[in-house]
């Protein structure tokens, strides 16, 4: 990924992150982390509470990671570029193209969608936030739903932007779907704190509140 943001003028950074054990619990989590990410060749520094204050001043625990391959980057000009990408491999992006029906046949797959209907070999769907519905249409039984959860966000004073100079997250927890409150710096120089875990009676809409029938009515069933 860094290779290729240097490539196309992508702003980015190598900062680095900072995964911290606050108790025995967490510090026992985080070795088998480690052990997962050497197994799959991962640089890793193990960090003791010196070591964390040597690195981090206000960072307080009792053991961290400290991975230096992990960056940050200008996402929206991340997704240009690799748009630009898929062009310049005479790919094509067809955009507000509904998808209304899915069908596969011995010798092609068909994609009905507002826009008229799309024709291939093979079709590969990564259907996000629309996946479980996707799915039915392509006739295939689901025992999933997709249940949305908003994350906000919140955006440190820029007094504050110098808190931490790498990203710092707590030891995942397997009994929690969520990654957990992390600090992330910004590509434009600023440091956010997040995110929250709402649950969302809209799927498509980021904006607080926000209420679409059909998908409250999906999840509040699921």
């Amino acid at each position: 990924t860094f290779e290729f943001c240097a490539a196309h003028d992508v702003p980015h950074r190598r900062c680095g992150k900072l995964i911290v054990a606050t108790d025995a619990r967490d510090e026992a989590r985080l070795r088998d982390l480690a052990a997962r990410a050497a197994h799959n060749g991962l640089t890793l520094e193990w960090l003791d509470r010196a070591g964390i204050a040597a690195r981090e001043p206000r960072v307080r625990g009792v053991a961290a990671l400290y991975v230096a391959e992990t960056g940050i980057a200008d996402y929206p000009a991340l997704c240009a570029a690799l748009a630009n990408d898929i062009r310049a491999r005479d790919g094509e992006l067809l955009l507000g193209h509904e998808v209304l029906a899915i069908q596969e046949r011995a010798d092609e797959a068909v994609v009905e969608t507002s826009q008229g209907a799309l024709r291939g070999a093979r079709l590969v769907v990564c259907g996000g936030l629309q996946a479980d519905r996707l799915a039915r249409l392509a006739g295939l039984e689901t025992a999933f739903a997709i249940v949305p959860f908003r994350g906000d966000y919140f955006h440190l004073p820029a007094a504050r932007s110098a808190l931490v100079s790498t990203l710092i997250y707590p030891v995942p927890d397997p009994a929690l779907p969520f990654l957990g409150v992390h600090l992330t710096l910004t590509a434009d120089g600023g440091l956010t704190l997040g995110p929250s875990a709402m649950l969302a009676l809209a799927r498509e809409i980021y904006r607080p509140w926000a209420w679409q029938a059909r998908d409250a009515v999906d999840a509040l069933r699921y």
